[in-house]
């Protein structure tokens, strides 16, 4: 009987691959804002209702970026009332081609629920580059731009600030060409994680011969979970010296968390923006945050580089052209950090007081398994009753599949 060194606890996140404009469409446009005004000589406070015009109300939003030698992703939607039923109306017939200053076109190759995916070749340094869209009887076009060539990345890093701080995740990015020009950056991550079961078995109570059998097949010892960060991350090296961004903090994990117990990457992707890109996503934070304050602007005020050329409906969206990206991949493992472990599965020692007999807790979807095997020396099989969660990882999302990239 095997018996494992240690009891592991492993749990699953939540792996969704959300737009990255997701949280910002949410409570972004409001047909109806209901204001509440405090009267100036009194303590009553007045319901206002202000009705948005419809041209405001309907939005197109645009995501995505035009990238070289890639599948560019673009995600079409429209923007809703709050008391509307339909949160994020998609956009599914839209025609959509990437057009070159030499004529050159680039159509749609494949889209599902308002993703539209693109296929370019390497792109040219000298020439411009532009997302056309129709949709609805209008045509929509992004203002022509050469694409902007992206530094490499000296480093991605974690540091734990003392035993008792969260993980930061610090990236560095090379040095400039020109430490007197500002840099602008954008960056996404996507991270994977090793998970373990918390308790092993090769034994599993059978209701039927109201005992105890070897596992057929035992259950998985590992697995691994994936979850892609949805939050666009931006900045600018106008405060670093030599415009060279070192150590800022993409995200950080708490020393508590169970993505670090066993062994934990991230994937960074770095791409360089233009200043009008970077100042697009700095407004749109600022709305995102802010939004709900009474003097706080309108997300239709976000600047954009799409415009309608067959009318003047106005659109969500900053659609930005690179001529390369830089992924940079980075492994932590507990014995890297003060990372505090806990574990506390679910069990029960069968027959304690007010617990069911051995067939009742089967039916209700408890599993017995032995974790200590003690007759070779005149002893016992050790038991207790568990959910099978903590007995098999494909059951917190994992999959059972190692990742190519897993060292």
């Amino acid at each position: 009987m095997h018996k494992p060194s240690r009891k592991r606890l492993s749990i699953m996140k939540n792996y969704s691959v959300k737009d990255i404009f997701r949280h910002l469409r949410s409570a972004a446009i409001t047909l109806a804002a209901a204001i509440s005004v405090l009267c100036s000589t009194t303590a009553c406070i007045e319901e206002y209702n202000e009705e948005l015009p419809a041209s405001d109300s309907q939005l197109l939003v645009v995501e995505g970026a035009i990238l070289s030698d890639a599948t560019c992703d673009f995600y079409l939607s429209e923007t809703t009332p709050l008391n509307s039923s339909y949160h994020y109306p998609v956009v599914y017939d839209a025609e959509l081609k990437i057009v070159s200053s030499e004529g050159e076109e680039y159509n749609v190759v494949s889209k599902n629920a308002g993703h539209y995916y693109i296929l370019t070749p390497k792109l040219k340094a000298d020439v411009k580059y532009s997302l056309h869209i129709v949709h609805d009887g209008n045509t929509y076009e992004t203002t022509p731009q050469r694409p902007t060539p992206t530094i490499g990345i000296e480093s991605v890093k974690g540091n734990q600030a003392t035993p008792e701080s969260n993980i930061d995740v610090l990236i560095t990015t090379a040095q400039p060409d020109d430490p007197k020009e500002t840099q602008y950056f954008r960056w996404m991550y996507d991270e994977t994680w090793e998970v373990h079961p918390d308790l092993y078995t090769e034994v599993m109570y059978d209701p039927e011969k109201d005992e105890g059998v070897p596992l057929d097949k035992p259950y998985p010892e590992q697995g691994w979970l994936y979850h892609k960060g949805t939050e666009i991350i931006a900045s600018s090296s106008a405060y670093y010296q030599n415009n060279k961004i070192a150590g800022y903090k993409l995200f950080s994990i708490g020393r508590t968390d169970r993505r670090l117990y066993v062994k934990h990457s991230t994937n960074v992707t770095q791409r360089a923006i233009t200043k009008a890109e970077y100042e697009y996503e700095v407004a749109r934070r600022q709305i995102s945050n802010e939004m709900g304050g009474l003097f706080t602007p309108q997300p239709s005020a976000l600047p954009s580089n799409v415009i309608c050329t067959s009318g003047k409906h106005r659109v969500i969206g900053y659609v930005g052209c690179s001529l390369n990206v830089v992924q940079h991949r980075i492994f932590f493992t507990p014995r890297d950090f003060n990372v505090n472990i806990i574990r506390s599965p679910e069990v029960r020692k069968s027959g304690d007081e007010g617990f069911p007999g051995n067939a009742s807790l089967y039916k209700a979807g408890w599993k017995l398994y032995w974790w200590d095997d003690k007759r070779p020396m005149g002893g016992f099989l050790e038991s207790e009753w568990t959910r099978e969660v903590h007995l098999d990882v494909r059951m917190i999302g994992a999959s059972l599949e190692r990742p190519e990239y897993w060292q």
